[in-house]
This record gives C-alpha cells, structure tokens and sequence, in this order.
C-alpha cells in the first residue's frame, strides 16, 4: 500500500504548475540541484482499527515536504513561492481526496499544514514547508 499511494501522491503534486514535474520526488533526496523542490516520504507505521468483520482501516502517513532556496530567489519572493505552491497542494489535495481512482471505494485522504522551518545546507540557506497528508484505507 505504501508503494501505491506514494505514486499516487506524486502524480497529484506534479499536476501543480507551480512545481516543475521533474522536481518531485518520492524519497527522502539529499542534494537538491533545483528549486523549488518537493518530497514525499512515509511518516510512520499505520495506525489500523478494526472495520468489521473482514476489513481493517488503515491510516498512512506521508510527509510531502517543499524546499525553495532563498539566496538566489531573495527572501520576500521566496516565502510567497512557498505559501503558493502549500496553497496549491492543499488545494489540489482537497479537490481529489480519492488520488484519482486509488482510494475510490475504499478510503480517502486529507491534507493537514504542518510546519515550516528554516533548513542551512552546506551552501544554501533553505525554507522548508510541510504538508501532512493522511490516507484512511480500508482494506
């Protein structure tokens, strides 16, 4: 299931305009060449509840993370890159809780703002927001 919803996670977040395609990734990456940047990674183990008598639900996890440089881009532009593009997802999350059809009949999934932070690397002073999005399946 992870494997699963993880595509299908990734798919939704390329279909941003604010984000290049190319710049999404579903793993936790450790050099970003370009900005901005987004991952998705599992959070942690599901928690799982008894549905009925032959069916459990599930809650997944994901941690869909955004970078966006601020040296280059300066900082005023790159805070309103980033609250666009959590604005986006968010949007874009809550207009498709089913991911397409991978949760359609079976769980849905919803977005929860997180944090944002401040990230230093080696050569590049980072922002970092974080979108929780938290998918219920019943299986």
């Amino acid at each position: 299931m992870w494997n699963e919803l993880s595509a299908a996670i990734k798919t939704v977040v390329q279909t941003s305009s604010e984000v290049d395609s190319t710049q999404v990734f579903d793993y936790a990456k450790s050099k970003m060449e370009h900005y901005p940047c987004v991952t998705i990674t599992p959070l942690e183990t599901p928690e799982a509840i008894f549905a009925d008598t032959s069916r459990n639900q599930r809650t997944y996890n994901f941690a869909i993370r955004i970078y966006q440089e601020r040296m280059e881009q300066g900082e005023s532009d790159s805070e309103r890159i980033m609250r666009t593009i959590v604005d986006d997802l968010i949007s874009k999350f809550d207009a498709d809780i089913y991911l397409g059809a991978t949760l359609q009949g079976r769980g849905y999934c919803r977005p929860i703002p997180s944090r944002w932070s401040f990230v230093q690397g080696e050569q590049v002073n980072t922002r970092m927001a974080e979108i929780i999005l938290s998918c219920v399946v019943i299986q």
